[in-house]
């Protein structure tokens, strides 16, 4: 986490990087830095050394950081890019190869490194297919959609292509290359649009069947954990309910955990499995008997979870405040049908704060909005909550165009009371 808020200091980023690897901090953290460190390029078409460019990518990237759902993977898919310059071989192809270490080590979960690595692979495919492609050929936007796979991929690499070619030098980048790559981008997201979801596969069939049958005998709640190193997979399981997301990240947020991630999937008897994904801060492992124990009650009704998150605020928000940079990020609420078929997807960035996982999935939940799944990533003093919904108010399951600004109305204002 504290590495993607360095990657995501924009512009600051190069000097800070330079001034730590005079001690060589930045390579104890990131090995494989020290094969590109001051590198030349092989061509002139390059203005900077390999290392300089990999870091004005990824401050260039940071420009681009509100027009994807993973900021985190854009900026570190832009600092491994060329990675693999350093060694012998295609870089792309040894970069690929150095990503699978990498990644895992550096904590991100295989789906993301599998992103990653995509970066990596295609990080040369819009820009060489743009201006060494007929764009009028079907056949070309087919091919590079097979490539890429879905519509997160592709506008990860999108924003990956503008830093990268504007960090190569000037005769990289230009107006009439834009114009290429938006026309090319246009057709390849018409190929992709409705062939892949954007919403994260949930439990699998086997592992789910078990958990329901393990409520059914438990009762009122079911939990159970999995320990992934820095990270604790959170299965809860329980009986639907209208705001039923919202009162387990509630009572999570109450114990001050960190979610990163979540997904929900529903058996036709009406048992929803909640999946959180959790950092645990610092090695230090939560009081989970506790955490269960509360649960129970605020499933219950027994707790208010609304009147003790609100008590919590009152004690840290003030410290919070202060803790924030002067010029907090802007509250920005995006909504869109694009990215899947049968969800709506609603992107949320906003400053850090206390509970507001909880205040958001409260919101959407009041606006009788069913959470599918929600990625949560943490930028500095910057949060990304993205969150896919479904309503029964439409027969494909998607909010309708006609509500989508009701709907950022709302989200805004549970943020801002």
């Amino acid at each position: 986490q504290a590495f993607v808020s360095l990657l995501g200091a924009g512009q600051a980023l190069v000097p800070a990087v330079e001034a730590l690897e005079r001690y060589d901090l930045f390579s104890r953290y990131l090995p494989e830095w020290r094969a590109v460190r001051s590198l030349p390029q092989r061509n002139a078409f390059h203005t900077y050394t390999v290392d300089r460019h990999l870091l004005q990518t990824v401050a260039n990237a940071n420009e681009y950081v509100r027009d994807v759902h993973r900021p985190d993977l854009l900026l570190v898919g832009a600092l491994l890019h060329d990675i693999g310059k350093g060694y012998p071989g295609d870089h792309t192809d040894v970069g690929m190869e150095l990503v699978e270490s990498i990644g895992p080590r550096t904590g991100f979960p295989p789906e993301d490194v599998a992103v990653i690595r995509s970066l990596v692979e295609h990080h040369l495919l819009l820009s060489e297919t743009a201006t060494r492609r007929d764009l009028s050929d079907p056949r070309t936007a087919v091919n590079v959609a097979e490539a890429i796979g879905d519509t997160n991929r592709l506008e990860l690499l999108v924003a990956l292509t503008k830093a990268d070619s504007l960090a190569t030098g000037p005769a990289a980048w230009s107006g009439w290359k834009a114009s290429l790559i938006d026309e090319l981008v246009r057709g390849v997201h018409q190929v992709l649009r409705g062939a892949n979801g954007a919403v994260e596969a949930t439990i699998d069939a086997q592992q789910f069947s078990r958990l329901i049958d393990q409520f059914r005998a438990d009762g009122v709640v079911h939990l159970e954990r999995e320990a992934d190193g820095e990270f604790e997979t959170v299965r809860i399981v329980s009986a639907d309910r209208q705001g039923l997301f919202g009162l387990i990240a509630g009572t999570l947020a109450l114990h001050g955990l960190d979610v990163v991630g979540a997904q929900a999937r529903t058996a036709p008897d009406g048992t929803v499995v909640d999946q959180f994904r959790i950092l645990v801060s610092n090695g230090v492992e939560p009081n989970w008997s506790r955490i269960e124990h509360e649960l129970r009650g605020v499933l219950a009704g027994e707790i208010d979870v609304d009147a003790k998150l609100e008590q919590r605020i009152r004690t840290h928000g003030r410290a919070r405040r202060r803790a924030q940079a002067a010029a907090p990020p802007r509250l920005e609420v995006f909504v869109s049908n694009d990215a899947s078929d049968s969800t709506t997807m609603v992107d949320v960035r906003a400053p850090d704060g206390l509970a507001v996982l909880y205040r958001l999935s409260h919101a959407l939940s009041g606006a009788g909005l069913d959470i599918r799944s929600a990625k949560v990533v943490t930028l500095g003093h910057e949060v990304v909550d993205v969150f896919y919904v479904q309503t029964t108010n439409s027969p494909t399951g998607q909010v309708p165009v006609g509500e989508f600004d009701a709907l950022r109305q709302r989200l805004r204002a549970a943020l801002t009371d």
